[in-house]
């Protein structure tokens, strides 16, 4: 019997799994590989980190948030020295809102919680930050916060490939398999997968973003939020020209009827040899799925056809003259949840179980210090 099972090997999962491995030698990390093909063959379940772009920065309107940030990205020279993989690419990074005195608008809580951690950047107008990167425009009047430093953007899929090799280094056996069922009665937790064995722990975290609550049964107040993401294809001689661009958030000035808040990453080269300028937002009316073959029936789509087109709507307004290939719209799925803004880090049967999701689209750049977090408490339950 292991002393620690981690269900779900994406980002929280296999951070977890690589502390719990430093301090145990009977941890198991349980989660499938990402779908090979054509995803709308896919009967199982899928992860939105099956991507090269997330945004990584300390700067936030939350101070849990920013402080969490802060320590993954002061941990990911070590990661990528122990694993040998790089996954954090400094481009820096800007975040984009209304001019204004309102202590609780968002650029003023992120600009706060930056002098108070100390983080780098720089303020400008949205017309004098023109003068410098003219490849980028946003409306006059803007107020736009320029991280430095560390701030730019992680590859999801390198940085969850790198937790679980040191994990499996120290030890964790790594079962690329999906468990479909977990039975606590008598001692320990018995996890069943898709591939028919059946793994026993004393412990158990389940990590399993959006699957959670389907998984478990247990009433965790998740709110499945599908996503479409758009992936603008460049040729070398667009990268090039855009190989200054930042990240980019922008919070309020999207005057899109269809879409509100928009992210943007710089040209970034993907697994087919082409280089694509990735953004996302949030559609404002969307349905939320009520079920796990519901989850399944969006990543089998390609998102929605409204969201992507007031996506590249705005990509084109932000990068004016953009020369694009090819404008292609993926699926991705945001967990939240119905109260809180903060990660679900609890137990859901006492001594036995703990769920950590509820990333709320903002937990790559700290799921390292989330899953430290989740580990921690997954031990001291044992001693409760």
């Amino acid at each position: 019997m292991y002393e620690y099972a981690i269900v779900g090997k994406g980002m929280i999962g296999a951070a977890a799994a690589r502390y719990l491995s430093q301090w145990s030698d009977a941890v198991v990390l349980i989660g499938p590989d990402e779908p090979q093909g054509d995803w709308s063959a896919h009967d199982g379940v899928f992860a939105s980190h099956y991507d090269q772009g997330r945004i990584t920065r300390c700067m936030d309107g939350s101070l849990a948030w920013a402080l969490w940030a802060t320590r993954s990205i002061a941990a990911y020279p070590e990661i990528e020295a122990q694993s040998g993989i790089r996954f954090h690419y400094r481009s820096g990074g800007v975040q984009v809102g209304f001019t204004t005195t309102d202590p609780n608008s968002n650029l003023n809580k992120a600009e706060r919680n930056a002098l108070y951690l100390g983080t780098a950047y720089e303020k400008y107008t949205s017309e004098a930050f023109r003068t410098l990167y003219p490849e980028v425009h946003f409306d006059d009047g803007l107020t736009v916060l320029h991280e430095t430093g560390e701030a730019g953007y992680i590859n999801p899929r390198a940085l969850v490939a790198a937790q679980v090799k040191i994990a499996a280094a120290q030890g964790a056996d790594v079962v690329r398999e999906t468990v479909v069922a977990l039975d606590t009665k008598g001692n320990g937790v018995a996890l069943t997968t898709d591939g028919g064995q059946t793994i026993r722990a004393k412990q158990v975290l389940v990590a399993a973003g959006a699957w959670t609550e389907f998984l478990t049964g247990a009433k965790l107040d998740l709110l499945p939020m599908p996503r479409t993401i758009v992936l603008a294809q460049v040729d070398a001689a667009e990268a090039a020209r855009l190989k200054r661009m930042p990240t980019i958030i922008w919070y309020e000035g999207v005057n899109n009827p269809d879409i509100e808040g928009v992210y943007i990453l710089p040209p970034i080269e993907y697994p087919d040899g082409n280089t694509y300028i990735k953004l996302g937002g949030a559609l404002h009316h969307v349905a939320v799925p009520q079920s796990a073959t519901d989850l399944n029936q969006w990543f089998h789509g390609s998102g929605s056809s409204i969201e992507a087109r007031a996506l590249e709507q705005e990509l084109r307004r932000v990068i004016p003259g953009l020369r694009t290939e090819a404008v292609h719209a993926k699926t991705c799925v945001v967990t939240n949840r119905v109260k809180g803004d903060v990660p679900l880090i609890e137990p859901i049967v006492a001594g036995k179980v703990m769920v950590a999701t509820a990333g709320l689209g903002a937990a790559a750049k700290s799921s390292n210090e989330i899953g430290r977090l989740a580990a921690l408490q997954l031990q001291r339950m044992k001693s409760e």
